[in-house]
């Protein structure tokens, strides 16, 4: 069985908010044993445990500090949980992982570090910054229920796990997944070797992926309950195997 090294706030099971349960149960339930990460130790000190894990989950949570990716804090924009352990202590695990071509998969503000930690931007505030309505990227629960429609890029490795290596060949279709959301952040600019893997119907950027890696995949989206994206944890379990 594949170990998964998830970011988490505690290194305790048992003091797991009800969100990081969420990815421990789904990786239990795809066939992996989570090991959780502390993410706000030393950086360094997280750095070496990816030496004891098979692959990493870099979690959802608050927003990565501007200053990571050369902006400053802006007026107006209602920054959530900024946390500067956290920051460093994660741009760093993937970074590390990145170079050591250990599996990653990011969700949410996970999906933001993996773009980040290479020198991608970030959008601050998508209803500052874009033109998305204020509340197309923010659903309350339950987040079992899709809320916004994603296109899947073909080409991309997440369409090949999405729908298949041949659904490609297939003409005149709009590849599509429903999709649940919670975010005011996004990506703007892919950091150098990131793709587009996933676009909302809004045109923001709902995922990434590095082609050069064995699985290196960050969606926007908590696929953590989504039955139709359990295949992403598959697929994040046999590229570690």
């Amino acid at each position: 069985m594949v170990t998964i090294g998830v970011t988490t706030h505690t290194e305790d099971f048992d003091q797991l908010t009800e969100g990081e349960r969420a990815y421990v149960d789904t990786l239990e339930s795809c066939g992996m044993r989570p090991r959780l990460i502390l993410n706000t130790q030393d950086f360094m000190e997280a750095a070496e445990e990816l030496d004891t894990v098979d692959g990493l989950l870099l979690s959802g949570g608050g927003d990565v500090h501007p200053c990571h990716y050369g902006r400053v804090l802006e007026e107006g924009i209602a920054y959530m949980d900024t946390n500067r352990d956290r920051d460093l202590c994660e741009l760093q695990l993937a970074r590390t992982a990145w170079q050591l071509d250990l599996p990653v998969l990011g969700i949410c503000r996970g999906n933001q570090v993996m773009n980040v930690s290479l020198g991608g931007t970030l959008i601050s505030d998508l209803h500052v910054h874009h033109k998305s309505h204020s509340n197309t990227h923010q659903q309350e629960k339950p987040y079992s229920v899709p809320h916004q429609t994603v296109h899947i890029q073909p080409g991309t490795r997440l369409f090949e796990i999405l729908f298949g290596s041949e659904a490609a060949d297939i003409d005149d279709i709009d590849w599509i997944i429903r999709t649940n959301s919670m975010h005011h952040q996004a990506i703007e600019h892919p950091a150098p070797g990131l793709y587009v893997n996933a676009i909302a119907s809004d045109g923001v950027y709902e995922g990434l992926e590095d082609p050069g890696k064995t699985f290196f995949i960050g969606v926007q989206w908590h696929p953590e309950y989504l039955k139709n994206c359990l295949p992403l944890f598959d697929a994040l379990r046999d590229a570690c195997a």
